[in-house]
């Protein structure tokens, strides 16, 4: 008997199924009132909403001026512009950069460099930055291979939009 009266567990064990079934006890209650103040007996609708509204009538894009910013290197009558297929140029427009690169590397400037991809719903955003990113990485391959360094090109990307074809844009500016 003196060996039980030393030993707190059973106690201790009996106060934490009280505050157990208490703390169940107010999460049942408040549930329940949370419940009847909702007026409208619908769960809440938990998916991400696509630009339709509730008249499935579909609405203006919202324009990022911080993405569209680099508009200018698309519509640039100036600059060289690649067509690709499916992560790599196409072999013509590889000999028209190297090119061009070989033209003004030895100028002190800097190369505004730009993917612009048209959106596709088919395929989900992510595959499409990755498509850009990898575009871009084997641009940037081939100018250091021609010896230009990686401080003098300007990364022009955008997010991809309707409003773009596939294309690669290049263009030199002296300083």
């Amino acid at each position: 008997m003196s060996s039980s009266k030393k030993n707190i567990w059973p106690a201790y064990v009996d106060m934490m199924t009280v505050l157990l079934m208490v703390y169940v006890l107010i999460s049942a209650i408040l549930g329940s009132i949370i419940s009847t103040l909702n007026d409208n007996n619908t769960p809440p609708n938990n998916k991400v909403k696509d630009s339709k509204n509730e008249k499935n009538v579909m609405m203006p894009e919202v324009k990022d001026y911080f993405i569209l910013s680099n508009d200018s290197l698309y519509y640039n009558k100036d600059s060289l512009s690649l067509s690709f297929s499916e992560n790599t140029l196409k072999i013509d427009n590889e000999k028209n950069l190297l090119n061009y690169l070989s033209e003004n590397s030895g100028h002190k400037g800097k190369w505004l460099v730009g993917v612009y991809i048209k959106k596709n719903e088919k395929i989900s955003v992510g595959a499409q930055l990755r498509e850009q990113s990898v575009l871009y990485l084997n641009l940037i391959k081939i100018m250091n291979e021609k010896g230009i360094m990686y401080e003098e090109i300007e990364n022009r990307n955008v997010a991809p939009s309707d409003k773009y074809n596939n294309v690669i844009k290049v263009k030199y500016v002296k300083n």
